[in-house]
């Protein structure tokens, strides 16, 4: 069957195969473009549902949780992986940062401090990122757990 047979409002039957052509036309009726023949075969009807109409209210569907934590601890447990890893990797990034201000600084005293500001303040927030993960590991070993 071909697509242009189709009516206006006629819907297509499930698993039917259609083919169309593409043909394009100019003002004078002089043939400009046509496309190689599309098949397509329309999907398996879906089976009856027995509960009211989609969109309805219908059964129910669990909800699935966007995180993949069951419980409040393993999500605080997970933000705290999360906030670790990414400290881990942005603390060299920004000594290398800190390192090219000092490079490109020329002696000029303010990028200097600048620099060793940046580099002393990244250097405490690992110290603190490496103790937050590290003394609740300690106290969980000398309990025993």
């Amino acid at each position: 069957m071909y697509f242009t047979e189709l009516q206006e409002n006629a819907r297509p039957e499930y698993g039917e195969s259609y083919t169309w052509d593409v043909v394009a036309y100019n003002e004078n009726s002089m043939l400009l473009d046509s496309s190689p023949a599309y098949s397509f075969t329309t999907e398996q009807e879906p089976p009856p549902s027995d509960g009211p109409s989609p969109g309805g209210g219908g059964e129910e569907k669990p909800i699935i949780a966007p995180l993949k934590a069951q419980s409040l601890w393993e999500l605080v447990n997970n933000l705290i992986n999360f906030f670790f890893i990414f400290g881990i990797v942005l603390g060299p990034l920004m000594i290398i940062y800190a390192s090219i201000i000092m490079m490109t600084s020329a002696g000029n005293p303010d990028k200097l401090a600048k620099a060793k500001t940046i580099i002393t303040w990244t250097v405490v927030a690992l110290v603190i990122i490496l103790l937050a993960k590290a003394i609740p590991a300690i106290v969980k070993g000398s309990l025993g757990g």
